[in-house]
């Protein structure tokens, strides 16, 4: 029997249900009178404490109220199918399926009419619950794209000194992945002259997979390895969103932590990469063009949805005395500052010769401040990965 729950004051709607179903289904009717200004989230757990097969979604609540409801029964609770009882327009259908809604119900129907969506959606919960268990997801790294929109920030050492700060944590189960396509400096951060790019690794996009992805990986001293960004500007043509976010989800199978490099804004390949992160390391100097163009990175972001990640605050050149304070970075960002970063000769030095300041001089001040900020990922759970740790890593030359 399909297990329905029905949220509705509608108590005439709910005999309907009843009246139609014939004992095909069981239906219980779900009312909190502030259900309307209650949390999606906390209405969701309380609906779905009996596991329902099918939870119907009206009449009597408010469209938006409604939609939002939905979304967190489809993000949380995939298992049971959403129906909403309301005019049904265009518009209507076109957000109830963004919102995982399966059916509408228009508000008023007759008998025949909410018997024929019910017995749609009751067979689709039928079949759900004859199909086969879903296996436990494959254990995943944790994914730390660095971002900054503003060039000049020093994003790229922040890359590339927190990879090689966890690679002293996890040896051999750390990767950076270089995202500047056109400008990229990776390999020139660590010291590595590249045989292989990501402009190859595009090419063979057809074949790529754990095994193959080896092959275009440079492995660095430190323990981490890299797949740095094209040899020439024009290549990165090749390299399509797609490709960059299928290169991401392969490593993060294969790594414990995958450091991912972007370009200065936000890009698709960077949104691509975003979509995928479970921390966003926001990188910004001490002046107000920097400052305020991150604000609006993540306005950007915040309207697209991509809000799941934890956000760290990376102030370089902190010390710098120009009138912006960190109380002042964080007001305008909206992001605690997790790490600040001081000017340093030692940092511009390890930048010229090729050498992770965490590795050339940890106690240098800017070496202290990175490494820190790659200890705070080290034992700390990410944003919905899961459980487990990735294999370590062996690369084979001649895989």
């Amino acid at each position: 029997m399909i297990t329905t729950v029905l949220v509705t004051n509608d108590s005439d709607f709910e005999d309907q249900v009843k009246r139609v179903s014939d004992g095909e289904a069981e239906a219980a009717r779900w009312w909190d009178d502030r259900l309307p200004r209650m949390e999606p989230a906390a209405a969701a757990r309380e609906i779905t404490q009996g596991d329902p097969a099918v939870v119907v979604i009206g009449p009597g609540l408010a469209t938006a109220a409604s939609l939002a409801l939905a979304e967190e029964l489809d993000l949380h609770f995939p298992g049971a199918c959403v129906v909403l009882v309301a005019k049904a327009t265009g518009r209507l259908w076109e957000q109830a399926l963004r919102a995982g809604i399966r059916e509408i119900i228009p508000t008023g129907s007759d008998d025949p009419t909410v018997l024929a969506a019910l017995t749609r959606i009751w067979a689709t919960a039928a079949r759900r619950q004859m199909a086969a268990p879903v296996a436990p997801p494959a254990p995943r790294g944790r994914v730390i794209v660095v971002i900054s929109p503003k060039g000049g920030a020093g994003k790229t050492t922040v890359s590339t000194n927190l990879a090689a700060g966890l690679a002293g944590a996890a040896p051999g189960r750390v990767a950076i992945v270089d995202l500047d396509l056109q400008f990229g400096d990776v390999a020139s951060a660590l010291g590595i002259g590249p045989q292989s790019t990501m402009a190859d690794a595009a090419r063979a996009e057809g074949k790529l997979d754990s095994t193959a992805i080896k092959v275009f990986l440079e492995p660095h001293p430190s323990g981490l390895y890299a797949l740095v960004g094209p040899h020439f500007p024009a290549e990165a043509d090749e390299v399509s969103p797609e490709t960059a976010g299928h290169v991401v989800d392969i490593l993060a199978a294969e790594f414990s932590f995958v450091v991912v490099d972007t370009a200065a804004g936000l890009d698709e390949h960077a949104l691509a990469a975003v979509e995928r992160a479970d921390d966003l390391v926001l990188v910004c100097v001490t002046d107000v063009p920097s400052v305020r163009a991150l604000r609006k990175a993540l306005d950007a972001l915040d309207l697209l949805g991509m809000t799941k990640a934890h956000r760290h605050l990376v102030l370089n050149r902190s010390d710098d005395k120009v009138g912006l304070s960190v109380a002042d970075v964080e007001a305008t960002v909206g992001v605690n500052v997790s790490a600040s970063v001081p000017t340093s000769r030692s940092l511009q030095i390890s930048v010229n010769q090729g050498s992770p300041v965490v590795l050339a001089d940890p106690r240098s001040p800017a070496g202290r401040a990175l490494r820190d900020l790659a200890n705070r990922f080290v034992g700390e759970p990410a944003a919905g990965a899961a459980t487990g740790r990735p294999r370590r890593f062996a690369r084979k030359d001649n895989a």
